[in-house]
């Protein structure tokens, strides 16, 4: 509507620059939802393929909290970043779980205020490695924590109008099936919310590590 508004005159030119940003902002999220509804439907096909191999989660989780600096500046964010055992190594796809922790990254992102802290830590406790991401925005409900992993459920005080496509933690939510992992969340209005997911525990190796000094911590 906007579009054609624009091409029929019927907005004015000294107005194209707002309405061309409310137009590009919706086809990232449109493209967005494109994209995450391909990842359920492929995995829900079986056409999956995992690619399974021994990494060190706390190297991938340094290179994801990297990609996330801008956003961390710009909201003013603090990071506490907690790994127990260093380095630590799991058994599973990397690109999938990469995919997980920056899901989870970007929803603890969207919904801590400004100058908010999230927390971000793993530790070891038999053959199973604990992942947990934790934000201190406005929290889940307790009526709405059932209902969190289920495609397109949006609870209305956790979340902010407009953004996210309802599918996030969904998909994370089918990888970590798909490596007979698990993932829950606790939480409660006004105190953030706790993401935590399991991954088999591997073999550990010597590791590079990646500078985190750019971003807060």
């Amino acid at each position: 509507g906007f579009v054609q508004g624009m091409l029929d005159g019927t907005i004015p030119p000294e107005d194209h620059q707002h309405y061309l940003t409310i137009v590009h902002g919706e086809t990232q999220r449109l493209t967005g939802l494109i994209r995450d509804l391909l990842d359920l439907s492929r995995m829900e096909s079986g056409d999956f393929p995992m690619n399974m191999e021994n990494f060190d989660i706390n190297e991938l989780i340094r290179r994801t909290l990297i990609t996330f600096e801008v956003k961390i500046d710009e909201k003013n964010l603090q990071l506490d970043v907690d790994f127990k055992e260093d380095p630590c190594f799991v058994y599973a796809d990397s690109a999938r779980i990469q995919q997980v922790v920056q899901n989870l990254l970007d929803n603890a992102m969207k919904f801590t205020g400004e100058h908010g802290k999230i927390k971000v830590w793993t530790y070891v406790y038999g053959k199973k490695v604990y992942v947990s991401v934790k934000d201190d925005g406005a929290g889940i409900s307790g009526a709405d924590l059932p209902y969190v992993f289920e495609r397109f459920y949006k609870a209305e005080k956790a979340h902010v109008a407009g953004q996210g496509t309802g599918l996030g933690v969904s998909i994370v939510k089918k990888i970590l099936t798909e490596h007979d992992q698990k993932i829950w969340v606790t939480s409660s209005p006004g105190k953030g919310a706790e993401f935590t997911f399991t991954l088999a525990r591997g073999q550990n190796k010597g590791a590079k590590y990646h500078n985190l000094d750019t971003i807060h911590s």
